[in-house]
Protein backbone atom coordinates (compact mmCIF):
# COMPACT_ATOMS: atom_id res chain seq x y z
CA UNK A 1 0.00 0.00 0.00
CA UNK A 2 1.59 3.22 -0.90
CA UNK A 3 1.72 5.83 1.37
CA UNK A 4 -0.59 9.18 0.97
CA UNK A 5 0.63 12.25 1.24
CA UNK A 6 0.33 14.61 4.41
CA UNK A 7 -1.45 17.62 2.72
CA UNK A 8 -2.04 19.27 6.13
CA UNK A 9 -5.42 19.11 6.69
CA UNK A 10 -7.15 16.02 8.87
CA UNK A 11 -9.65 13.65 6.94
CA UNK A 12 -12.77 13.96 9.31
CA UNK A 13 -15.03 12.75 6.01
CA UNK A 14 -15.53 9.30 7.52
CA UNK A 15 -16.31 10.64 11.25
CA UNK A 16 -18.97 13.09 9.10
CA UNK A 17 -20.63 10.05 7.73
CA UNK A 18 -20.76 7.56 10.70
CA UNK A 19 -22.31 10.51 12.56
CA UNK A 20 -25.24 10.79 10.38
CA UNK A 21 -25.65 7.39 9.67
CA UNK A 22 -26.17 6.85 13.61
CA UNK A 23 -28.33 9.95 13.62
CA UNK A 24 -30.79 8.26 10.64
CA UNK A 25 -30.34 4.81 12.72
CA UNK A 26 -31.75 6.85 15.95
CA UNK A 27 -34.92 7.47 13.90
CA UNK A 28 -35.70 4.41 12.08
CA UNK A 29 -34.30 1.57 14.61
CA UNK A 30 -37.58 -0.54 16.46
CA UNK A 31 -36.93 -1.58 20.06
CA UNK A 32 -35.28 -5.50 19.66
CA UNK A 33 -37.87 -8.43 20.19
CA UNK A 34 -36.98 -11.19 22.81
CA UNK A 35 -35.69 -13.20 20.06
CA UNK A 36 -32.95 -10.91 18.95
CA UNK A 37 -32.27 -9.65 22.55
CA UNK A 38 -31.52 -13.72 22.61
CA UNK A 39 -29.47 -14.26 20.22
CA UNK A 40 -27.63 -10.88 20.81
CA UNK A 41 -26.63 -12.15 24.38
CA UNK A 42 -25.46 -15.66 22.44
CA UNK A 43 -23.42 -13.61 20.34
CA UNK A 44 -21.72 -11.65 22.50
CA UNK A 45 -20.93 -14.85 24.90
CA UNK A 46 -19.46 -16.55 22.08
CA UNK A 47 -17.24 -13.93 21.99
CA UNK A 48 -16.15 -12.92 25.56
CA UNK A 49 -15.79 -16.88 25.93
CA UNK A 50 -13.81 -16.72 22.58
CA UNK A 51 -11.68 -12.99 23.49
CA UNK A 52 -10.61 -15.62 26.75
CA UNK A 53 -9.09 -18.54 24.76
CA UNK A 54 -7.80 -16.24 21.93
CA UNK A 55 -5.70 -14.56 24.82
CA UNK A 56 -4.21 -17.78 27.04
CA UNK A 57 -3.69 -20.02 23.51
CA UNK A 58 -3.37 -17.64 20.32
CA UNK A 59 -5.59 -17.49 17.33
CA UNK A 60 -3.88 -19.83 15.52
CA UNK A 61 -3.64 -22.60 18.01
CA UNK A 62 -6.94 -21.86 18.89
CA UNK A 63 -9.70 -23.40 17.10
CA UNK A 64 -14.10 -23.47 17.55
CA UNK A 65 -13.78 -26.58 19.39
CA UNK A 66 -12.11 -24.75 21.99
CA UNK A 67 -14.36 -21.75 21.75
CA UNK A 68 -17.54 -24.84 22.08
CA UNK A 69 -16.05 -25.86 25.30
CA UNK A 70 -15.51 -22.53 26.75
CA UNK A 71 -18.68 -20.64 25.37
CA UNK A 72 -20.61 -24.44 26.14
CA UNK A 73 -22.22 -23.79 22.77
CA UNK A 74 -22.76 -26.30 19.85
CA UNK A 75 -20.48 -25.68 17.47
CA UNK A 76 -23.11 -25.87 15.05
CA UNK A 77 -24.67 -23.25 17.63
CA UNK A 78 -21.50 -21.21 16.91
CA UNK A 79 -21.77 -21.25 13.34
CA UNK A 80 -25.43 -19.96 13.14
CA UNK A 81 -23.72 -16.95 14.60
CA UNK A 82 -20.47 -16.85 12.87
CA UNK A 83 -19.33 -17.69 9.41
CA UNK A 84 -15.60 -18.78 10.48
CA UNK A 85 -13.20 -18.63 13.55
CA UNK A 86 -12.00 -15.54 11.47
CA UNK A 87 -15.41 -14.19 11.45
CA UNK A 88 -15.18 -14.09 15.46
CA UNK A 89 -12.04 -12.90 15.32
CA UNK A 90 -12.91 -9.72 13.41
CA UNK A 91 -16.04 -9.03 15.08
CA UNK A 92 -14.41 -9.43 18.06
CA UNK A 93 -12.11 -6.47 17.54
CA UNK A 94 -14.74 -4.44 15.84
CA UNK A 95 -17.35 -5.18 18.31
CA UNK A 96 -14.69 -3.80 21.37
CA UNK A 97 -13.60 -0.88 18.90
CA UNK A 98 -16.92 0.36 18.38
CA UNK A 99 -17.57 0.48 21.89
CA UNK A 100 -14.38 2.41 22.86
CA UNK A 101 -15.18 4.87 20.31
CA UNK A 102 -18.42 5.43 21.64
CA UNK A 103 -16.69 5.90 24.83
CA UNK A 104 -14.26 7.67 23.12
CA UNK A 105 -17.03 10.05 21.98
CA UNK A 106 -18.95 10.17 25.29
CA UNK A 107 -16.01 11.46 27.55
CA UNK A 108 -16.07 14.71 25.43
CA UNK A 109 -19.38 15.50 25.93
CA UNK A 110 -19.58 18.91 27.66
CA UNK A 111 -15.90 19.42 27.37
CA UNK A 112 -14.83 22.99 26.07
CA UNK A 113 -11.39 22.75 25.90
CA UNK A 114 -10.03 20.52 22.93
CA UNK A 115 -6.93 19.73 24.88
CA UNK A 116 -9.42 18.49 27.95
CA UNK A 117 -11.38 16.13 25.57
CA UNK A 118 -7.85 14.80 24.14
CA UNK A 119 -7.06 14.11 27.74
CA UNK A 120 -10.20 12.52 28.48
CA UNK A 121 -10.37 10.41 25.24
CA UNK A 122 -7.09 9.16 26.29
CA UNK A 123 -8.04 7.90 29.71
CA UNK A 124 -11.73 6.76 28.14
CA UNK A 125 -9.30 4.03 25.49
CA UNK A 126 -7.33 3.33 28.83
CA UNK A 127 -9.66 2.87 31.09
CA UNK A 128 -11.59 0.19 28.31
CA UNK A 129 -8.39 -1.62 27.71
CA UNK A 130 -7.03 -2.25 30.94
CA UNK A 131 -10.30 -3.14 32.23
CA UNK A 132 -10.23 -5.43 29.42
CA UNK A 133 -7.49 -7.48 30.36
CA UNK A 134 -7.91 -10.57 28.16
CA UNK A 135 -9.10 -8.66 24.91
CA UNK A 136 -5.96 -6.75 26.03
CA UNK A 137 -3.42 -9.66 25.78
CA UNK A 138 -5.47 -10.78 22.81
CA UNK A 139 -5.15 -7.19 20.67
CA UNK A 140 -1.83 -7.12 21.39
CA UNK A 141 -0.52 -10.24 20.30
CA UNK A 142 -2.61 -10.79 17.26
CA UNK A 143 -4.27 -7.78 15.72
CA UNK A 144 -2.39 -7.10 12.42
CA UNK A 145 -4.16 -4.42 10.53
CA UNK A 146 -1.86 -3.91 7.89
CA UNK A 147 -2.01 -7.66 6.74
CA UNK A 148 -5.08 -8.99 9.41
CA UNK A 149 -4.59 -13.21 7.82
CA UNK A 150 -3.81 -12.03 4.50
CA UNK A 151 -7.46 -11.35 3.54
CA UNK A 152 -7.81 -8.07 2.13
CA UNK A 153 -11.44 -7.41 2.96
CA UNK A 154 -11.25 -8.03 6.34
CA UNK A 155 -8.13 -6.16 6.56
CA UNK A 156 -9.42 -2.94 5.52
CA UNK A 157 -12.41 -2.94 7.92
CA UNK A 158 -9.46 -3.56 10.69
CA UNK A 159 -7.66 -0.24 9.22
CA UNK A 160 -11.37 2.04 9.34
CA UNK A 161 -11.27 1.22 13.11
CA UNK A 162 -7.64 2.95 13.14
CA UNK A 163 -8.53 5.63 10.63
CA UNK A 164 -11.28 6.65 12.81
CA UNK A 165 -9.64 7.41 16.22
CA UNK A 166 -6.80 8.67 14.25
CA UNK A 167 -9.56 11.34 13.31
CA UNK A 168 -10.95 11.63 15.83
CA UNK A 169 -7.88 12.64 18.21
CA UNK A 170 -6.54 14.94 14.54
CA UNK A 171 -9.45 17.03 14.51
CA UNK A 172 -9.53 17.67 18.44
CA UNK A 173 -5.63 18.39 17.98
CA UNK A 174 -6.68 20.73 14.99
CA UNK A 175 -8.78 22.98 17.51
CA UNK A 176 -6.35 23.06 20.07
CA UNK A 177 -3.94 24.48 17.69
CA UNK A 178 -6.62 26.85 16.42
CA UNK A 179 -7.40 27.43 20.20
CA UNK A 180 -3.21 27.98 21.17
CA UNK A 181 -3.73 25.41 23.48
CA UNK A 182 -0.86 22.83 22.02
CA UNK A 183 1.78 23.70 19.52
CA UNK A 184 1.43 24.40 15.75
CA UNK A 185 2.48 20.83 14.29
CA UNK A 186 0.43 18.68 11.60
CA UNK A 187 -2.89 17.59 13.46
CA UNK A 188 -2.76 13.81 11.96
CA UNK A 189 1.41 13.63 13.18
CA UNK A 190 -0.02 14.62 16.90
CA UNK A 191 -2.58 11.99 16.60
CA UNK A 192 -0.43 9.12 15.59
CA UNK A 193 2.08 9.81 18.22
CA UNK A 194 -0.63 9.92 20.95
CA UNK A 195 -2.09 6.36 19.32
CA UNK A 196 1.73 5.71 19.15
CA UNK A 197 2.08 6.28 23.26
CA UNK A 198 -1.41 4.19 23.92
CA UNK A 199 -0.47 1.17 22.42
CA UNK A 200 3.18 1.02 23.72
CA UNK A 201 1.60 1.48 27.45
CA UNK A 202 -0.63 -0.72 27.08
CA UNK A 203 1.73 -3.58 25.60
CA UNK A 204 4.48 -2.49 28.53
CA UNK A 205 2.05 -3.14 30.70
CA UNK A 206 0.74 -6.45 29.58
CA UNK A 207 4.17 -7.89 28.89
CA UNK A 208 5.82 -7.11 32.36
CA UNK A 209 2.58 -7.69 34.07
CA UNK A 210 2.18 -4.49 35.51
CA UNK A 211 -1.71 -3.58 34.77
CA UNK A 212 -1.95 -2.09 38.16
CA UNK A 213 0.54 0.75 36.85
CA UNK A 214 -1.63 1.35 34.66
CA UNK A 215 -3.48 4.39 36.31
CA UNK A 216 -0.45 5.16 38.50
CA UNK A 217 2.06 6.04 35.32
CA UNK A 218 -0.44 7.21 33.50
CA UNK A 219 -0.27 11.40 34.05
CA UNK A 220 3.83 10.59 33.50
CA UNK A 221 3.07 9.43 30.43
CA UNK A 222 0.66 12.22 29.83
CA UNK A 223 3.23 14.66 31.15
CA UNK A 224 6.36 13.69 28.83
CA UNK A 225 3.66 13.83 25.85
CA UNK A 226 2.22 17.11 26.00
CA UNK A 227 5.66 18.61 27.22
CA UNK A 228 8.70 19.56 25.46
CA UNK A 229 11.07 17.03 26.77
CA UNK A 230 14.48 18.20 25.15
CA UNK A 231 16.41 20.93 27.49
CA UNK A 232 18.86 21.27 25.20
CA UNK A 233 19.11 21.86 21.48
CA UNK A 234 20.41 18.84 19.23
Amino acid sequence: MSAVPYDGTPRFDSIARYRRKIMKNAKTERPPTRRERERARHRQEILDASCQVFSEKGFKSTTIADISKRSEFSIASIYKHFESKEDIYHSLIEDTLEMAYSELEKSTQGVDSPLQQIHNGMDAILDLFTDNRAFLEFFIAEYRPSADLEDKPLARKSMDSYRRFLEFFAERFALAIEAKEVADFPPTYLAIGLLGNIFTMTSYWIYFDALDLAKAERHLIKEIFFSKIALVDA
